[in-house]
């Protein structure tokens, strides 16, 4: 496009100036000033120059639809006393030609139309064809340059040897208020601002200085350093620019300082940008600018810190269920290995203009890191920003005034994930052991077809609706390409992290050390530790959502955030409290049973205040909706659950066992397993301390604290009386409400000592207080010598490693026969009495889909009858009978991981286990030391079997998926089926239908012609719109949540009275 005036196009086009000399009268000898390490080569031009006398200065301000705001900014050039100014205005693609707005504000000045979209690119494009200049001035189209600004600019980078000078930006509304003065940079590319949003201006910062950074906003750029440069990288655009372009000078061995005497105002509404957003454009750029420009050496060093702490921020984002921040950071890091051909190319350009090396550049940077330096202020000031939030916030100087307490958030987080990370890197490196509940996950495609089809092939397969859980977890390892084994790792690990952080956010009305003390006494405690020994997911998942759903529970009612707190939308809690249940029910249904069960406590408290007046209905019907909401999510689950003989079982995640749960004087110490003991009694201390000192509130939080840990003391003692005649939860599982009291009594504690100890008299308030933060102390030693195990004292060797064997003896058709105590199998079954059970399977390898298992039907009633039969003695070929379907091992498991690892012995408590060695047709086969293995040496295939006069052959042997069969039969063959079908099924010779009969518990066929048989199974069409249900349920859940649309209930009336 050609550049013009904006007057006329009938006016001659003006004369082009002529190249400056040493006869003019102000000309500067030094009108190419020296910058110490840059050697700028001879860049006389018989070219025309833009402006006349010297030294020229090219005011470049690029605009799109810039309006009013244009006409400001070149009114206040036309303005400046800087006799050497010439304005080229570019434009971006606007709507309207803004020729005229030009030709009214600056006669003098040119216009350049684009069709560039971005800052970048209308500059770079524009200022190709000035030629002869001394320096460009970069301005946005929303910056008013006060008088002398230009001059002041000048000045500088003379006086300076500067390649670029910054102006002090001030808010165009408030002129008094500081908005930036420039930026230092960690090694990282991470900003620190030198001036906090909206600070004062009062002169303090008014020295001329050497930054970093400095704003395109207005900037004055040597022209031939710029040129050398290669102008701005296009690829930086829409903030990212500016730490690019000085960065590169820095490079090059020019300076980079800001001039306060120069102001401008800016408005900050550009229309130019990106529509990315703008905190995954800075994350990108940052990392851009790291790769771009170290030395291979130095990049080796800083690349990996880099790393460490984009995995960080990624996780506390995600736990935190900031799911945007974490999109950022990955999509940052994804953005730059896509763009690794462009990253190489820059890398080389960076080589050939280079310096200065990165110790000279490591100098001008600030020590230490400007991550830790902002996520400190962030917490200070506001504790529910991700990590990368208050990266951009320290940037905008958006902190807030305060204390040091935020260091103590800070320490005691990265000293949790210190010791996380130490203490699981066994799990991490080697995988979570196959113990209890940790099953295997199994193919994600298979898990996704048996959620969705509801055809489950647990037992001898029936059509149930299939758990939930199996199409997510089928989902999340599709995602991560497969890799089922990392998923089943973050699911066993990452509730150590969200319960302290849940724990954090629950006491969000208190001081930060009182948040602290909170969140290290649940992480301490020894219960998640003992869960991951003993193998209960449900107890992890449940310890790691608990604090989420009470502190929902508890801002409706307005119990932790006080009676001053703000109302609170009760829709918004309505979802978020229904999305916490559903996630929590996924894995550990008894999550809505305690949810109702919080809601109680909650209710109760908040109903004996005189504020407190409605809060106890707003909590019940929050909960029971949620709880309602959450139950739908899970259809058709729901309805299975609710509607078979085997709900109780499923509901509190408990099979039929002998085995005595833990007593009271255990559960006291949470010594469940190989973690607790009495330094848990530190614990036990500083949950007592705040109903001796707390008043107010904080009392309320005490009393609440109190109430959670006898709920479980309670449910610990039923347990002990109840079983074994009635299965209850594990103790892990009934002493996470003990748990998160003695964290919520922690922080109380702290608070208490903050607002109701602290200046009073000495007395007993202080003694109690301080043996209280002894306790917390003792309490966390034995963690410190638990993490060097790398594995939280999880068994080395399990099952899965004890039946590896089986798997190149055992066809994928042949089914497993599993007897056992109901707390060793890994899987849950059916019931053969005295804690008893068994479980039948495809293969040796047990999956996650066995651990919620349909109620027993005619073929496992069968199984149980024969086996009861046998275990009395009526019985002596047990292989024949167990051939029936199709069971090629049967598998007695006694232990939960075989010897040396697993030294418990958890006999099978039957008649059973002796009465096996007597069959004539089981062979013993030699497996590891724990369980004890038979061969069926007279099984049949698992699908079915084709008889004809007295001679029998495998049929239907082909298998497309799970639920289709194929295989040729011939006229006046009988085909047996050994799976429990339903009317779902059908089968078919040639395309012609041929009946099922049911013989039992299987089925059988006559077939009159031969040809090629298909048995293949229907998914019903109510199956498929109950899902289709539940998705749109969750979607709809989700988008809502995220919309914040809800109006907020109407504030209390009532006079707030003091705590």
């Amino acid at each position: 496009m050609s550049t013009r005036r904006p007057s006329s196009s009938d006016d001659p086009p003006p004369p082009p100036p002529s190249q400056p000399s040493a006869d003019d009268d102000d000309w500067n000898p030094d009108a190419t000033p020296y910058i110490e390490g840059y050697d700028a080569p001879d860049r006389s031009s018989s070219g025309p120059l833009v402006g006349t006398g010297v030294p020229p200065v090219v005011a470049v301000v690029v605009t799109r639809d810039g309006g009013s705001n244009l006409a400001a900014a070149l009114e206040s050039l036309g303005r400046q006393e800087y006799a050497n100014l010439s304005t080229l205005v570019v434009d971006a693609g606007s709507a309207e030609d803004p020729t005229p707005i030009v030709a009214a504000a600056m006669p003098s000045a040119f216009v350049r139309r684009t069709t560039a979209s971005t800052f970048v690119e209308a500059t770079n494009e524009a200022i190709g064809s000035v030629e002869g200049a001394a320096f460009f001035l970069l301005c946005h189209d929303d910056v008013e340059l006060r008088p002398g600004a230009v001059q002041a600019l000048v000045e500088e980078a003379f006086r300076s040897n500067a390649g670029i000078v910054g102006a002090k930006l001030v808010e165009s509304d408030r002129l008094d208020r500081l908005q930036s003065l420039g930026w230092f940079v960690d090694k990282f590319g991470f900003p620190w601002s030198i001036v906090d949003a909206g600070e004062m201006d009062q002169a303090q910062h008014d020295a001329v200085r050497e930054v970093f950074v400095v704003s395109t906003a207005a900037m004055l750029v040597r022209c031939d350093l710029f040129a050398d440069l290669g102008g701005l990288n296009p690829q930086m655009g829409g903030g990212g620019e500016a730490l690019d372009l000085c960065w590169r000078a820095r490079i090059a061995g020019a300076r980079t300082v800001v001039m306060p005497a120069a102001v401008a105002a800016h408005r900050g509404d550009a229309a130019l940008g990106d529509e990315v957003p703008s905190r995954r454009l800075a994350l990108r750029h940052q990392a851009r600018a790291v790769l771009t420009n170290y030395t291979p050496l130095h990049l080796l060093r800083v690349l990996p810190q880099s790393l460490l702490l984009a995995f960080i921020d990624f996780w506390f984002s995600v736990v935190r269920g900031r799911f945007e921040a974490a999109v950022d950071v990955s999509a940052a890091i994804g953005w730059n290995i896509a763009h690794l051909p462009a990253v190489i190319r820059d890398r080389g350009r960076v080589k050939r203009l280079r310096r200065a090396d990165d110790d000279e550049i490591r100098a001008q940077q600030i020590r230490g890191s400007a991550w830790i330096r902002s996520v400190v202020q962030s917490l200070r000031s506001d504790g529910d920003r991700s990590i990368s939030e208050a990266f951009a916030a320290r940037a905008r100087g958006l902190q807030g005034a305060g204390d040091y307490s935020g260091y103590w958030t800070v320490a005691a987080a990265f000293g949790i994930a210190l010791v996380w990370l130490v203490g699981s890197r066994g799990l991490i490196s080697g995988g979570v052991p196959v113990v209890r509940e940790f099953t295997p996950i199994g193919s994600s495609i298979e898990l996704l077809r048996e959620w969705w089809t509801g055809w489950r092939s647990t037992g001898l397969g029936t059509s149930s609706a299939a758990p939930s859980s199996l199409g997510l977890l089928g989902g999340l390892a599709g995602v991560s390409l497969g890799s089922t084994g990392l998923v089943r790792t973050l699911l066993v690990l990452l509730p150590l992290l969200l319960g302290p952080l849940g724990a954090w956010r629950l006491l969000r009305a208190a001081s930060p050390p009182a948040r602290t003390a909170a969140s290290v006494a649940y992480f301490v405690n020894p219960l998640p530790f003992n869960a991951i020994a003993e193998g209960r997911l449900q107890a992890l998942v449940l310890y790691g959502l608990a604090p989420w759903v009470l502190a929902r529970l508890c801002r409706v009612a307005g119990l932790i955030q006080g009676d001053d707190a703000v109302p609170v939308a009760r829709g918004r809690e309505v979802r978020g409290l229904a999305l916490l249940v559903a996630l929590g029910a996924t894995f550990a249904p008894i999550t809505a049973v305690v949810t109702l069960a919080f809601a109680l406590l909650v209710a109760a408290l908040a109903g004996g205040r005189e504020a407190g007046r409605g809060a106890v209905g707003r909590v019940l019907a929050v909960a029971g909706v949620s709880v309602l909401v959450a139950a739908l999510v899970h259809l058709p689950w729901t309805l299975s659950l609710l509607s078979g003989s085997n709900r109780w079982q499923l509901l509190v995640g408990a099979s039929p066992s002998r085995l005595a749960p833990s007593s009271l004087r255990e559960a006291l110490v949470f010594a469940t397993g190989p973690h607790g003991g009495w330094f848990s009694v530190g614990l036990l201390a500083v949950g007592v301390v705040p109903l001796l000192t707390a008043n107010g509130r904080r009392f309320r939080w005490s009393l609440l604290a109190a109430a959670l840990v006898v709920m479980s003391w309670v449910g610990v003692v039923a347990a002990a009386r109840l079983a074994p005649s009635i299965p209850l939860p594990s103790t892990e599982l009934l002493l996470v409400p003990a748990a998160l009291g003695l964290a919520l009594g922690a922080g109380a504690a702290v608070s208490a000592f903050e607002r109701d100890v602290v200046g009073a008299g000495f007395g007993l308030g202080q003694i109690v207080s301080v043996l209280g933060g002894l306790g917390l102390v003792i309490a966390s030693l034995p963690l410190t010598l638990d993490m060097v195990n790398g594995r939280w004292l999880a068994p080395r060797s399990d099952l899965d490693v004890a039946v590896s064997s089986l798997r190149g003896k055992a066809l994928p058709k042949d089914r497993v026969l599993w007897l056992g105590d109901g707390d060793v199998l890994g899987a849950q079954g059916w019931s053969l009495g005295g804690g008893a059970n068994f479980v039948l399977t495809d293969g040796p390898d047990t999956s996650l889909a066995s651990w919620w298992p349909q109620a027993a039907g005619p073929a496992e009633r069968r199984v149980a009858s024969i086996l009861a039969e046998a275990a009395r003695g009526e019985r002596v070929r047990l292989g024949h009978d167990l051939a029936a379907f199709s069971v090629r091992y049967v598998v007695v498991a006694e232990r939960l991981a075989p010897l040396p690892y697993g030294n418990r012995v958890i006999a099978l408590n039957s008649p059973l286990r002796t009465r096996l060695a007597e069959q004539i047709d089981l062979d013993i086969v030699d497996a590891a030391p724990g369980i004890t293995v038979y061969e069926n040496p007279l099984v049949r295939p698992i699908r079915a079997t084709a008889t004809q006069g007295g001679e029998s052959r495998p049929a239907l042997v082909d298998s497309a998926r799970p639920t289709a069969f194929t295989g040729p039969v011939r006229d006046g063959e009988t085909l047996s089926v050994a799976t429990a079908l339903d009317g779902t099924w059908s089968l078919e010779v040639d395309g012609r239908d041929v009946p099922l009969r049911r013989a039992g518990w299987s089925s059988t066929a006559r077939i009159e012609d031969s040809g090629t048989a298909t048995l293949a199974r229907t998914t019903p069409i109510a199956t498929t719109a109950l899902h289709l249900v539940q998705l749109a349920l969750l979607v709809a859940l989700i988008w809502f949540q995220r919309r914040r649309s809800d109006a907020p209930v109407e504030p209390r009336r009532h006079r707030t009275v003091a705590s």
